[in-house]
């Protein structure tokens, strides 16, 4: 899997186009653009999935054919995946803004 600039971030999970995993997800798409150089190549799709048997407010994140897929099964779940995402993969603190971070 490869992210870059060249990608994109798709709500596929029925019901969860809400106003705040839309904020996150413009978020992520953000930070991608902060923390990725442009290139030549497509980049990796970011999903979002619907999980229904995962528990409230969990999330996982795997590779799936060739894309990056957050799994949750409500809102929550998918906000705390789309900042994992953010903090974990691509380093960029919680607040960063407050941390001077760059």
């Amino acid at each position: 899997m490869f992210l870059n600039h060249n990608r994109d971030v798709v709500n596929l999970a029925d019901g969860f186009d809400v106003e705040p995993v839309r904020r996150a997800m413009e978020t992520l798409r953000r930070d991608l653009g902060f923390v990725c150089r442009p290139a030549d190549r497509a980049g990796g799709e970011i999903r979002l999935v619907r999980m229904d048997g995962l528990a409230p407010e969990c999330y996982t994140v795997q590779e799936q054919g060739g894309a990056l897929e957050i799994g949750a099964g409500d809102a929550r779940g998918f906000l705390y995946g789309i900042y994992a995402v953010s903090r974990e993969l691509l380093g960029v603190l919680d607040f960063w803004f407050w941390n001077d971070q760059q």
